[in-house]
This record gives structure tokens, C-alpha cells and sequence, in this order.
């Protein structure tokens, strides 16, 4: 490796950090006016970072259901900003969690290089602080397992030690929608059948993933509108769960 390389990258903690001055930045973030150099991105984020232009989809997929985007959404697993930066540009406020520290100062740093204010960081596993925060929606994008996921037929996804199910259940009090980043060969039979949450389901098509919206008809959600999806050329189904 060259000197000019290896100075653009660090380890710490078994993880590569790269700060990237190269063309292919731009398929991790958004490229506005920003100085791409600045930026950090972990080996891990590398597999797990939304496409800025599948992050800025997803955040106007959930704004469609609302008549306002004076909403608060958390970022349970928010890597190195991804998904909270689109959040962040759509939505009043944002709650953005992430437990890894290393990853969590990849993110402080993309957050700060981009100027932005209306965050909430936290270094913290997100199954811990779970019921004490407000907001109107949460988004998981919970670990695939590394690129070896491809390997299994039906994947059920966790969050620690807490499969994503069970931790949906307990947000039943806790936010008006759920959504869920998750790959084709998720178990999406399990999520039906045992999901206390909601008995209604809309499901996105992306390229390489899916985005399942969990509709709560619990809560007084009045603030939601008839659930049309402004990008029209999004793919998109609709699962009713027996009752």
C-alpha cells in the first residue's frame, strides 16, 4: 500500500476508517457542497450504508403517511449517518442512536461535516433506551450478518440479543409507525404471524432490500394521512394479517 493511501486510512479497534477523497464517496452520501474528504467511512459502513438515494426515498416514503413533517423519528441503528442524514433534511427532529463507539464518531463526524443541528446523538444500545424516548416513528435497519446473510433462506434479524419482533411489540405504545430496513430472504412469515404491533403492512421494493412500513392503529393517529406513497414508481404491496 502507498504512503498517499495509507494516510487517507486508519485502524482502530480492528475497524478500517477511511477518509476517501476518491470518486466513489459519492455513492455512500449526498454530494451537495460539501468536501467529500472530510467525510468517514467504516468497513462496515461500506456494506450497511443506505445509497444516499435509497436513504432520501425512504425518509419520503414514511413523510407520505403524515399530514406534517413537524415529526420526531428515531434511527435505531444509525451506522455512519446514512439513513439520519436523509432523516435529518426531511424531518423536524431526529433521534440517532448508534452502540459502537467507533462507529458512533464516524457518525459525529458526517453529521458535523454536513453542518447539521437537529440530531440527537447516542452512544448507547438502543434495546436499553428504547421505551424512554418519544417520537413519532422508528426506523431499524437491524445487522444482516455480514455478507454471508445471502446464505440463509429465511433470516430472522436481532438487535443484541432481541429478536426485532419482540422489541416491535414492545414499541406498541411508543410510535405511531415501524419501519423496517430488511434484505429479500428475511423471514417476513415470522413478522406477520407473531407481530402484536399492527395486523396491516406496506412493503417497498428497492433494489437489494425492502422497507416494511408497520402501520399502529392503537394510537390516536390522527396526524396520518390516508397512506399514499408520493413516489409513485416505488413498488409497493400491502399484507392485511388475519386477525
Amino acid at each position: 500500500m502507498s504512503k498517499k493511501i495509507n494516510n487517507k486510512i486508519k485502524t482502530i479497534k480492528n475497524k478500517i476508517i477511511v477518509n476517501r477523497n476518491n470518486k466513489d464517496i459519492k455513492d455512500f452520501f449526498p454530494n451537495n457542497t460539501i468536501k467529500l474528504n472530510k467525510l468517514q467511512l467504516s468497513n462496515v459502513g461500506r456494506y450497511s450504508v443506505s445509497h444516499p438515494k435509497d436513504a432520501l426515498t425512504t425518509a419520503n416514503i414514511i413523510a407520505s403517511y403524515f399530514k406534517t413533517k413537524n415529526i420526531t423519528i428515531t434511527d435505531a441503528t444509525a451506522n455512519n449517518g446514512g439513513n439520519t442524514i436523509a432523516f435529518a433534511k426531511t424531518f423536524k427532529k431526529v433521534h440517532s442512536i448508534e452502540i459502537d463507539k467507533t462507529e458512533y464518531d464516524i457518525l459525529i463526524n458526517n453529521l458535523k461535516v454536513y453542518g447539521i443541528t437537529n440530531v440527537d446523538t447516542i452512544n448507547e444500545d438502543y434495546t436499553k433506551i428504547m421505551l424512554t424516548l418519544k417520537q413519532d416513528v422508528v426506523f431499524m435497519d437491524p445487522p444482516w450478518g455480514g455478507p454471508s446473510y445471502k446464505k440463509k433462506k429465511l433470516l430472522k434479524l436481532k438487535l443484541g440479543d432481541h429478536f426485532i419482533e419482540s422489541l416491535i411489540n414492545q414499541l406498541k405504545d411508543k410510535s405511531k409507525l415501524i419501519v423496517l430496513k430488511v434484505p429479500f430472504n428475511y423471514d417476513f412469515s415470522y413478522l406477520f404471524k407473531y407481530s402484536k404491533y399492527t395486523n396491516k403492512f406496506h412493503i417497498y421494493k428497492f433494489k437489494k432490500y425492502v422497507v416494511i412500513i408497520l402501520l399502529n392503529r392503537d394510537l390516536n393517529n390522527s396526524g396520518l394521512t390516508q397512506y399514499t406513497n408520493l413516489n409513485k414508481k416505488q413498488n409497493k404491496s400491502t399484507v392485511n394479517k388475519e386477525s
